[in-house]
């Protein structure tokens, strides 16, 4: 009998088949039994373990390529691991056991429900995010799996400048905000895309969105205005231009700090580069992430080092008013209107999701 031939009867022999593999896990050899299959024939038949092996073979040897992965994506070793926790319904096939435990070399691990383990954990996940439900909040850092870049048409007065920076690496935390900065003289467009499409699941397009930066124009001076553009990666991994906003570089006054004993004084070094620089604001703090800009100096610009910012020490006895230096910073000036043209949803479906969701919260109040 053709069993392609009855859609039923290709169910019934799939179902009959899923049973039997979970049989093997605790058995050595199992029988396969359907009754009626089509055309008033039973079916029968006896697998062993080794043979479903045999047949799996080309799948249990790519299992351990993802372990190798992960180490080395978290720059580890075998030897770094203290204990492995297998979770999830398949961990039960004895193969894979085996083989997971030849590549760490040590004693498996099963004190989880291996089938409520990720479900149990993305119910907590939910919760947290939940205005109804009180949970303790637990610690859940998610990282970015595939790396997002952005690409810019070149300035014509910057020759020589990078037309593309991988702004939120593989492996960065969520949520996250990068400031990039552009020296532009007109205004200007960028595209934010997937990096490596080829990592992507399925036929996804890599493509994210374009932002328009408008209001930008050259200064009175006729030099670059210097725009700073803030991307946000959020919780849930959607992409933002937040704001814009342009900058001037401005001489002011600060005090300088009093170094305490054995503490190593810095001055301030002021250099600027015509093109893009990205730095990186995250919950703890502020630093430069990637400069990949043609490091051509603008020539108003002054590099102070750390011993013609300080001051000679005042003659001892004399009470004189704190000293100060002069350093550049840059003020914000104004803010730079974006428009954006993205592959997300349109309005007009975002707003029957947020009924229907809406709804759904009514009803888990009732």
């Amino acid at each position: 009998i053709d069993i392609n031939e009855n859609a039923k009867a290709r169910v019934r022999v799939a179902a009959a088949c899923e049973k039997l593999k979970k049989i093997l896990s605790a058995n050595a050899g199992a029988p396969l039994n359907i009754e009626s299959l089509m055309n008033d024939i039973d079916v029968r038949g006896f697998l062993k373990r080794e043979e479903l092996e045999e047949l799996v073979k080309p799948l249990l040897e790519r299992a351990t390529g993802p372990l190798e992965q992960a180490l080395a994506e978290a720059k580890l070793k075998v030897e770094d691991i203290d204990t492995v926790e297998l979770v999830g319904g398949c961990t039960r096939v004895p193969s894979l056991k085996a083989a997971i435990q030849k590549f760490f070399g040590k004693t498996l691990s099963f004190t989880l429900n291996a089938d409520e383990a990720i479900a149990r954990g993305c119910a907590f996940s939910c919760a947290i995010l939940s205005p109804v439900f009180r949970v303790r909040d637990f610690s859940v850092h998610d990282i970015v799996n595939y790396p997002i870049e952005f690409t810019w048409e070149k300035s014509p007065d910057i020759p020589d400048e990078d037309t593309s920076l991988t702004v939120f690496n593989k492996g960065n935390v969520m949520p996250s905000t990068k400031i990039l900065t552009f020296y532009r003289k007109q205004q200007f467009d960028l595209e934010a895309k997937y990096a490596k499409p080829e990592m992507l699941p399925g036929k996804m397009n890599p493509w994210i969105g374009r932002f328009s930066v408008k209001g930008v124009k050259a200064n009175s001076d006729n030099d670059f205005m210097i725009c700073k553009l803030k991307a946000r990666l959020n919780l849930h991994g959607v992409l933002n231009v937040e704001s814009g906003y342009y900058v001037e570089d401005q001489e002011i006054e600060e005090p300088i700090p009093e170094a305490k004993e054995g503490e190593k004084k810095d001055g301030d070094v002021g250099v600027d580069f015509v093109g893009v620089k990205m730095s990186q604001e995250d919950s703890t703090s502020e630093d430069l992430a990637d400069e990949r800009a043609p490091k051509r100096r603008k020539p108003s610009l002054t590099s102070s080092s750390p011993a013609q910012a300080m001051d000679t020490d005042a003659p001892n006895g004399s009470a004189e008013k704190p000293k100060t230096r002069k350093v550049k910073k840059q003020v914000r000036k104004g803010e730079l209107p974006i428009s954006s043209g993205t592959a997300s949803l349109d309005q007009s479906s975002k707003d029957a999701m947020a009924e229907k969701e809406n709804s759904m919260f009514m009803e888990d109040k009732l």
